[in-house]
C-alpha cells in the first residue's frame, strides 16, 4: 500500500491504520484529531445528517430531551456543535461520547469542559451492551476501521441499543475520492496521520454492494444512501420517520 501511488480499489484493503495503534505517536495522533475538524466539516456531511435526519426526528417526536451516542467520536467536535445546535432550539440532548484511545479521550475531555451534557467513555464499541440504550445512535467515519468479520457484530450491536434511529456515515470507496483526498491532504495535512490513514480510510471503505450484505439480517428499517462526497450513509429507522428520499442527497 505505501508503495503505490493509487491502490487497487476494487477490494477493501484490511491494512491497520497508524492511529487505531494505541502505541502510535501521541503527537501526531492529536494533531490527526485536530485536522478531523475541519475534514469533518468540508467532506462527511455529518452536520447536514444530523439536522436533516436527527433534529428533525426530535421535533416529530414531541419530546424535548434524548441521548445520543456517538461512537469513535475523536475530539467531540461534531458532539459540540449538535449540542450548541439543539440547546439553542429547546431541546436538552445528553450526548455519550465513546474512543477506546485514553490519549484521544484525554484530549476530548479539554474540549467538551464547558459542556456538561457531553459525557465522555473509554470503552469499544464491542462493550455497548454494557451500556443503557439510546434514541440515537451515530458514528462517523467508524465502520471502515473494523475487518469484515467484525462488521455484522458491530452493526447488530447498533441496532439494539438504538431505540429510534441510528446513522453510520461512512465512505464509499472511489478512485475519485482517493485522488482528491490525496491532494488536499497533502496540501494542508502535515505531522499527522491524516494524509496516510485518510488515504488508507478511503482504501477501506466499502461499495453499497457490500453494505448491503450486511443489512439484509439486521431487523430493522434500515436503508443504504449514497451521499456527496464519496460516502454512504446506513439509516436504521426504528420510528418510521424517515420519509424523505433525499435527506442525505441520494444519487
Amino acid at each position: 500500500m505505501k508503495n503505490l501511488l493509487i491502490p487497487d480499489l476494487t477490494k477493501r484493503a484490511t491494512t491497520p491504520e497508524i492511529m487505531d495503534d494505541l502505541n502510535c505517536d501521541e503527537k501526531q495522533l492529536i494533531n490527526t484529531v485536530k485536522q478531523f475538524v475541519l475534514i469533518n466539516q468540508l467532506f462527511t456531511g455529518s452536520h447536514r445528517l444530523l439536522k436533516k435526519v436527527i433534529y428533525k426526528d426530535m421535533l416529530k417526536s414531541g419530546k424535548k430531551e434524548f441521548t445520543l451516542l456517538d461512537l469513535g467520536a475523536g475530539g467531540c467536535d461534531i458532539d459540540i456543535w449538535f449540542s450548541h445546535y439543539t440547546q439553542k432550539r429547546g431541546i436538552t440532548l445528553n450526548i455519550t461520547c465513546l474512543d477506546y484511545d485514553s490519549r484521544i479521550i484525554n484530549y476530548a475531555k479539554q474540549q467538551v469542559k464547558n459542556h456538561p451534557r457531553i459525557q465522555l467513555k473509554l470503552m469499544s464499541a464491542f462493550e455497548i451492551d454494557q451500556l443503557p440504550d439510546y434514541d440515537y445512535i451515530f458514528a462517523n467515519h467508524f465502520l471502515h476501521h473494523f475487518y469484515d468479520e467484525d462488521i455484522l457484530n458491530i452493526l447488530q450491536l447498533i441496532n439494539k441499543k438504538s431505540q429510534r434511529i441510528f446513522i453510520i456515515n461512512d465512505i464509499k470507496r472511489n478512485y475519485l475520492a482517493y485522488i482528491g483526498y490525496s491532494l488536499y491532504a497533502g496540501l494542508f495535512c502535515h505531522q499527522s496521520f491524516a494524509f496516510y490513514d485518510g488515504r488508507l480510510s478511503i482504501a477501506k471503505g466499502f461499495t453499497k454492494e457490500e453494505l448491503s450484505e450486511y443489512i439484509e439480517t439486521i431487523n430493522s428499517r434500515v436503508k443504504i444512501h449514497s451521499a456527496f462526497p464519496s460516502r454512504l450513509v446506513l439509516l436504521g429507522d426504528k420510528v418510521g420517520n424517515l420519509t424523505s428520499p433525499h435527506v442525505v442527497y441520494d444519487n
